[in-house]
């Protein structure tokens, strides 16, 4: 980082402050749609839904179909629906507009253990790819139903894969959506390639990152990838190689603070705006990424994370949560101790 290092007085997100939001009881999961419109959250098995206006909040609904408390949600982009998990084990596919009913799309069962993190193929939103506790990953393709009375679309579940050590921390894909990565609580890495030939996934390659514990991961490009490490406090960088192999080239050293804490959600990365937003104890810190890669994909010696931390946000307590919309333009916090939610806006200044 050194020179690199921007200062902290130009922030990206600046707080909308007549948006605020007083909850009753404290929440653990929280999403934004890409216009910034809509936020879930959640209270134990209830999802609230909850409208903004650009100026302020307004609840609009809210819906119980989990027999436990809600671990995950995500908005879809593609389609008027999101997606709740649970620690009950199972994954809810909901309308977005629920207007006077409560009905679910479609419940999805085989889990083993409390959804932990998920994702969704980033061009057709044909997949999801889900992970629990119990180490196993799932993927779930939507197809025809098979019912010749019905003519919808189903969501079923394809194919799982288990070969991690612990608890799943977190999924990513990439953009061309060939290609997953995953880590556990542990020590262990998963990349994961679609077939060619065929619709199935297979293990290509487990990274042993000796026992530094994993927080997150993410794709940065198709071709290289982060991961954040809680024990050390670092953000290692792996490049794809011309053997087909992903190899770390650089660890960047996170900043310490004496009160550090790991709550699980942690690190959360849009590649629109290049913006890394990283929990650490009571604060978050949102971090502008530049890759310097030269156009020499032989040569790694020249490849370099410069992290600019350009704005840190100090909630004064552990458990506050954080939600951005895909475009990066949308910044949702949610913090237990005073049950406020509020909302930041990417400056324009800032765009890219």
């Amino acid at each position: 980082m050194g020179n690199n290092q921007q200062k902290l007085n130009q922030p990206l997100y600046e707080l909308q402050d007549s948006s605020s939001f007083k909850m009753k009881y404290p929440s653990y999961s929280i999403a934004i749609n890409q216009s910034g419109s809509l936020i879930l959250t959640n209270v134990f098995s209830t999802i609230l839904i909850i409208g903004y206006n650009g100026k302020s909040f307004k609840s609009l609904s809210s819906v119980k179909k989990h027999e436990s408390s809600i671990s995950v949600l995500k908005f879809f982009n593609l389609r008027e629906q999101f997606i709740s998990g649970s620690s009950d084990f199972s994954i809810i596919i909901w309308p977005t507009i629920l207007g006077t009913t409560t009905k679910y799309i479609q419940k999805l069962q085989g889990h083993r253990g409390m959804i932990t993190c998920l994702t969704i193929h980033p061009l057709n939103e044909d997949l999801i790819i889900s992970g629990d506790y119990e180490s196993t990953i799932k993927f779930w393709s939507i197809q025809k139903s098979l019912n010749k009375q019905q003519s919808s679309l189903q969501w079923i579940c394809i194919q799982e894969i288990i070969e991690l050590k612990s608890s799943v921390c977190s999924i990513s894909i990439n953009e061309i959506g060939n290609q997953v990565i995953s880590c556990d609580r542990n020590s262990l890495i998963l990349v994961i390639e679609k077939s060619i030939n065929t619709n199935n996934w297979f293990v290509k390659q487990k990274i042993d990152v000796e026992s530094l514990e994993g927080a997150g991961v993410s794709f940065l490009k198709d071709d290289r990838f982060i991961f954040q490490s809680s024990r050390e406090s670092t953000l290692n960088l792996y490049v794809l190689q011309q053997e087909g192999k992903y190899n770390k080239i650089q660890q960047v050293q996170l900043k310490k603070y004496k009160d550090d804490i790991q709550i699980r959600q942690t690190l959360l990365y849009k590649n629109k705006q290049n913006i890394l937003t990283i929990k650490k104890g009571e604060k978050l810190f949102i971090i502008r990424i530049e890759d310097q890669n030269n156009s020499n994909k032989n040569n790694t010696n020249n490849d370099q994370l410069i992290l600019k931390y350009v704005q840190k946000i100090d909630f004064k307590t552990w458990f506050f949560y954080q939600a951005l919309s895909d475009n990066g333009q949308y910044l949702v916090t949610k913090e237990n101790e005073s049950k406020q939610m509020k909302m930041w806006n990417l400056k324009k200044e800032f765009e890219l």
